[in-house]
C-alpha cells in the first residue's frame, strides 16, 4: 500500500507524458531562442525537422527541408510548433518532399508569426499549413505554393491570416483551402475556424478555393483577388453535421460560384467589391447576401439566395446579364445592363446599348402593330362606305 500513491500519481501524470512525448523533432526548441542563419532538414518520416515546444522564439534567415512519407500530417512537418508557446520566422525558406508533409504544422495553441518567406510542398496531403486546437498562425509578404496538394488545412478552431500573400495551390483533391473539422461525432464548445486574408492573390488549378464542411467558419477577405470557377462550398458531411459559412469581402474582385448544400447556410456580406459568378443553382439551399451600395454582383448563372440586402434603387447594383436571381422565390428586378467597371471616382459604368436596342425593337413593332390595326381599320371602313 505505501507505493499506491506513487502509482496513482504516475497515472494521473502518464497522459500528459504520453501526449508530449509524440512528437518529435530532429532540432527541439523548448525555451526562449533567437536564432539566425540556420539549416533544419529531416528524412525520417513522423519527424520533424525542427519542433517548438517551448518558449519564445525568433528564427532568422534559417532554412527548413523535410522529406520522408507518413500518415499523420503535424508529426511529418517541416516546421511544428505545439503547446502555449510562440514562434518568430523572418527571412525564412521552407519546403518538403513527402507525403503528408506540410511545411508548417500548427497545434495546441502554438503561435507562429511569419514575414518575407518562402514556402513549397512537392507531394500529396501536403499543405503549406496545418493548423488545429486553436492554434494561430499569421503570414506576410511571402510566397505559397502546393504541387499536388491543398493549399491549407484548418481544423478545430484554427486560426489564420494571410497578408501580402502570393498563394498558389495545385491540388489533385479539389479542396484548396479546406475549414472543417476532423473528429467524427465530437464537437468542442464554441467550434469556429476562422481565416483572414488581405492584400493578396490566390490561385487554383480546379475545384474550390474555399471548402467548409461540418463547422462554422469565419472568412474575411480584404483588397484580394480571386478569379476561379468555384469560390465556395459550404457542405454537411455523412455524419450529418452542417456547416456555417460567414464571409465579409472589403475592396475585393471575386470570380466564381458559391455552393451551399440543402442542410447547410451561408451569410455574405460584399462591401466594395465585385463579385462575379453565382450562389446556388437550385432554390433548396440557405443563402443570405448582404450587397453595399458600392458593390456589384454579376451574374453567370440564374441565383437563388433566402435573403438579399442592398440599399440601392431596384437593385441596380446587381446585373442580371440575361440570368434570373430569385430572393426568397421571388423574381428580383436587378439591372438589365452589361456591367463595365468603374471611373475613378467609383462611379459604376454601365452599357445599356442592348437594352436600349430592344427597347428601340419593341417600340417599333409596336409602332407596326398600331399602324397595321389603324389601316386595317380605315380598309374595312372604306369597304362598308362602298357597300
Amino acid at each position: 500500500m505505501r507505493y499506491f500513491k506513487y502509482v496513482f500519481i504516475l497515472m494521473l501524470f502518464m497522459p500528459f507524458v504520453v501526449y508530449g512525448d509524440s512528437y518529435d523533432g530532429n532540432v527541439i526548441i523548448d525555451k526562449d531562442s533567437d536564432i539566425s542563419d540556420e539549416n533544419y532538414d529531416s528524412n525520417i518520416g513522423g519527424r520533424a525537422s525542427l519542433y517548438v515546444s517551448g518558449g519564445n522564439s525568433t528564427i532568422t534567415n534559417s532554412t527548413i527541408t523535410k522529406s520522408g512519407d507518413y500518415d499523420k500530417l503535424e508529426y511529418n512537418s517541416g516546421l511544428l510548433i505545439n503547446g502555449k508557446t510562440s514562434l518568430k520566422l523572418n527571412n525564412s525558406k521552407i519546403t518538403t518532399n513527402g507525403k503528408s508533409s506540410p511545411c508548417i504544422g500548427a497545434i495546441n495553441r502554438g503561435i507562429l508569426e511569419i514575414d518575407n518567406g518562402i514556402f513549397e510542398t512537392s507531394n500529396s496531403n501536403s499543405p503549406i499549413v496545418y493548423g488545429i486546437d486553436r492554434s494561430v498562425v499569421s503570414i506576410k509578404n511571402s510566397k505559397l505554393k502546393t504541387n499536388g496538394s491543398s493549399g491549407i488545412i484548418l481544423d478545430r478552431n484554427a486560426n489564420l491570416e494571410l497578408e501580402n500573400v502570393e498563394l498558389n495551390i495545385n491540388s489533385n483533391n479539389k479542396e484548396n483551402i479546406l475549414i472543417y473539422d476532423s473528429m467524427i461525432n465530437e464537437k468542442l464548445e464554441d467550434e469556429v475556424n476562422t481565416i483572414k486574408i488581405n492584400g493578396s492573390n490566390i490561385r487554383v488549378n480546379s475545384g474550390y478555393v474555399f471548402t467548409v464542411k461540418n463547422i462554422e467558419a469565419n472568412i474575411e477577405l480584404r483588397n484580394t483577388k480571386i478569379n476561379t470557377k468555384k469560390l465556395v462550398e459550404v457542405k454537411t458531411t455523412e455524419d450529418n453535421r452542417h456547416a456555417l459559412a460567414k464571409i465579409n469581402v472589403f475592396d475585393s474582385e471575386l470570380d466564381g460560384d458559391i455552393d451551399v448544400d440543402s442542410n447547410s447556410m451561408v451569410e455574405l456580406h460584399f462591401n466594395n467589391t465585385v463579385f462575379k459568378g453565382k450562389i446556388n443553382g437550385d432554390s433548396d439551399k440557405y443563402a443570405s447576401v448582404f450587397v453595399s451600395e458600392d458593390s456589384i454582383i454579376n451574374l453567370t448563372e440564374d441565383t437563388y439566395v433566402k435573403e438579399l440586402y442592398t440599399t440601392t434603387e431596384k437593385y441596380s447594383n446587381i446585373f442580371l446579364n440575361g440570368h434570373t436571381m430569385y430572393a426568397d422565390g421571388k423574381k428580383v428586378r436587378g439591372n438589365k445592363g452589361k456591367y463595365l467597371g468603374k471611373d475613378k471616382d467609383g462611379n459604376i459604368l454601365v452599357d445599356n446599348s442592348q437594352e436600349e436596342k430592344k427597347t428601340l425593337i419593341v417600340s417599333i413593332i409596336i409602332v407596326l402593330v398600331i399602324a397595321i390595326i389603324i389601316g386595317a381599320i380605315i380598309f374595312i371602313k372604306k369597304g362598308i362606305k362602298k357597300s
